[in-house]
């Protein structure tokens, strides 16, 4: 079984220190890169579960333009350490495809729990890929059927009349919650839990910009079902029977 590979890109010596140590810990192949042109260049051969963006570009334009180009070629995890902790900069990292944000300095245990839960999610992508002619015998308990949509938790798949769509594991997990418990309203917290699978310090903005990024993907036609905001409590998944 080959090691995971967590890739850290352009961030101060303390970051990368802890990372490194975090890494070690977890028995995760650390590597750091300094040039992220080279990095993308050869991010096919790096093939890394996670990717760690740092704030070595003084998280500006650069690390995002990293973040955006890397969502749009890959599923990776993508993690982005940043000392800025106000809203608008954690919505706007998770608006163009981070899968998480940790402020900096943070707390090593609580670095690890999201990062070993990073993995788990890329480990998932990768065994159900790798699995197709299992998954198509698999229990149909494992699949979820409206009208238009068709949800596979085994191939961590979804289509909308009849197309695939590409969706990263958080995305895709957060629809199958709601798509398995029709009618049940999830408050933030909730799905906090129980996507993250950790205390996310109260950020529910995040579940906010998944969601959305979500409802862009398979929402827009005329369907049956819906994903609904219920305002003040969070959000539920509708099919309308009638």
């Amino acid at each position: 079984m080959s090691k995971t590979k967590v890739f850290l890109i352009n961030t101060d010596e303390t970051v990368k220190k802890e990372v490194k140590e975090c890494c070690a810990a977890l028995c995760y192949e650390f590597t750091y890169i300094d040039d992220a042109a080279e990095f993308m260049n050869r991010f096919a051969d790096f093939d890394p579960s996670a990717v760690i963006l740092g704030n070595g570009f003084g998280y500006g334009q650069d690390t995002l333009e990293i973040c955006k180009k890397l969502r749009a070629i890959s599923n990776v995890q993508i993690i982005i350490v940043s000392p800025k902790r106000d809203s608008f900069d954690i919505v706007l990292a998770l608006e163009l495809g981070a899968d998480d944000y940790i402020v900096a300095p943070f707390e090593p245990r609580e670095f690890s729990a999201r990062l070993k839960t990073a993995i788990r999610h890329a480990e998932l992508i990768t065994r159900h890929a790798d699995n197709d002619d299992e998954a198509d015998s698999a229990p149909s308990s494992s699949r979820i059927v409206y009208p238009g949509l068709r949800i596979d938790h085994n191939k961590y798949s979804v289509s909308v009349d009849g197309h695939n769509v590409i969706m990263p594991p958080k995305e895709f997990e957060l629809l199958y919650c709601l798509a398995s418990n029709p009618g049940v309203v999830f408050t933030r917290e909730q799905l906090l839990t129980g996507v993250w699978g950790f205390n996310y310090a109260g950020n529910t903005r995040t579940v906010d910009v998944h969601i959305k990024r979500m409802r862009d993907k398979i929402c827009g036609n005329d369907h049956v079902w819906s994903v609904t905001t219920v305002w003040g409590k969070g959000y539920r998944f509708d099919v309308n029977k009638s």
